[in-house]
């Protein structure tokens, strides 16, 4: 990656214990993707939902593209379980980039972006 990986906390102190699982599924992620450029989580703990629920939001760049997703309480998940939330997360970018490489193939990035190789 380029950029290094940036965990923002709000409304919650900061985990190194999370920060350590977010982490290790990023290294998967990388190992899924190697042109992943960038990538963000937020993860915030609103005062407007339940007492232990938590929203992550997950942004990965790779060339010429951005997947962000976005895991709140609803009717499936509470996501009373920041792990959860997380997981959850990174399966849904990892489902995103799974159909961007089926969609490219074995192309390089750069080839994607039109420049030349």
């Amino acid at each position: 990656m380029q950029t290094p990986l940036e965990v923002i906390f709000s409304n919650i102190d900061k985990s190194p214990a999370i920060e350590t699982f977010i982490r290790k599924k990023l290294v998967k992620l990388e190992k899924f993707y190697q042109d992943i450029t960038s990538c963000h989580i937020y993860i915030d703990k609103p005062h407007k939902h339940k007492e232990r629920s938590y929203e992550v939001r997950l942004e990965v760049r790779v060339p010429g593209s951005e997947f962000a997703v976005r895991m709140h309480p609803n009717g499936k998940n509470d996501y009373s379980d920041v792990k959860i939330a997380i997981r959850d997360s990174f399966t849904a970018v990892e489902k995103q980039l799974a159909a961007r490489k089926s969609k490219f193939g074995h192309q390089r990035h750069t080839a994607l972006l039109g420049e030349e190789e």
